[in-house]
């Protein structure tokens, strides 16, 4: 997954837009990118970078994703991230997001593609009224 600045989404989505939250270098810029490529309207909210924890709630939307990863993944895809401690700080304030999410999906151990194609394949029979709350 893309490591390095965030970058805007090529097309500003609308408040309908999926909502895409989780901690540092889960893949939301890489998989809001590739949505936005798809058509779909999305976004990311740094919610892991937030000390309210309930910042995903400024900002409604079609569903809630949550990507993952485990720690050690984390690093591997982002070494000069802090460690532990920092970590469990996110986990701390993405909580309420995650448990929020109409969607969960572990990105350990799939491509940006494969995160790209699994949520893509959820929303699509979903469209605007997701609600399932599926954990892949």
């Amino acid at each position: 997954m893309t490591v390095g600045a965030r970058a805007e989404p090529a097309v500003r989505p609308a408040d309908n837009a999926l909502v895409v939250v989780g901690p540092c270098a889960a893949g939301k810029t890489t998989l809001v990118q590739r949505l936005v490529d798809a058509g779909v309207p999305a976004r990311v909210i740094a919610q892991e970078h937030s000390v309210v924890p309930t910042l995903f709630l400024r900002y409604p939307g079609a569903g809630l994703i949550y990507l993952t990863a485990d720690w050690t993944v984390l690093r591997r895809r982002r070494p000069r991230s802090g460690g532990r401690a920092q970590y469990a700080e996110e986990m701390r304030v993405l909580q309420a997001a995650r448990a929020a999410a109409a969607l969960v999906v572990h990105t350990d151990s799939r491509t940006p593609e494969a995160v790209a194609a699994l949520v893509l394949a959820w929303w699509q029979p979903h469209g605007l009224a997701a609600a399932a709350h599926p954990r892949v």
